[in-house]
């Protein structure tokens, strides 16, 4: 009905500083997992069970332009989005871009099962390869120089496009 959705994730614009700029974009529901800059635009994450336009879907990818972001629920249902993407039943835990313009590409983390998953930027599947090792959580997803980085608690891990985990890191004091 286009009302207010205040008990809904918030998306916040910071400064370097981590200051706040502007008020707080509401999002479509309170499952929102990330969000990932690519070509122009911001792509959220929401991982939510839904029925949409007969089909059932885990999660769904919107593409939002940063300067006239939805203000509604009705704003968030008429956005563009991407649903059942290539694994349409999976929990997703983050989301991260590789690449720039219209040639980046998305990368989605499972939060069960060790499963990675990319897309381009019309939701078709490019490639989901199974993790080496079992991931049973992301907190956090991040693409540089060739790799793919997850996390959990206070532990980072390095895996290649391909699945392969190569890397762990511990970062002190926990977050």
């Amino acid at each position: 009905d286009g009302s207010s959705i205040t008990a809904n994730d918030k998306i916040i614009k910071l400064n370097s500083s981590g200051g706040q700029i502007g008020d707080p974009i509401e999002g479509p529901s309170n499952n929102l997992e990330g969000i990932a800059f690519l070509n122009g635009s911001l792509w959220v994450l929401e991982s939510q069970w839904r029925w949409l336009g007969g089909v059932s879907t885990q999660h769904r990818v919107f593409k939002v332009n940063p300067s006239s972001p939805p203000t509604s629920l009705s704003d968030w249902e008429s956005t563009t989005f991407i649903y059942a993407s290539a694994d349409q039943w999976s929990n997703m835990g983050d989301i991260t871009a590789e690449g720039s313009g219209s040639s980046g590409t998305l990368w989605l983390g499972r939060k069960d099962y060790g499963r990675l998953l990319n897309i381009d930027q019309s939701g078709e599947a490019i490639t989901s390869p199974w993790t080496s090792e079992y991931i049973d959580q992301i907190n956090g997803m991040a693409y540089y120089d060739g790799f793919l980085y997850t996390s959990k608690g206070n532990t980072v891990y390095q895996w290649t496009t391909g699945g392969v985990k190569t890397k762990t890191f511990v970062t002190s004091p926990s977050r």
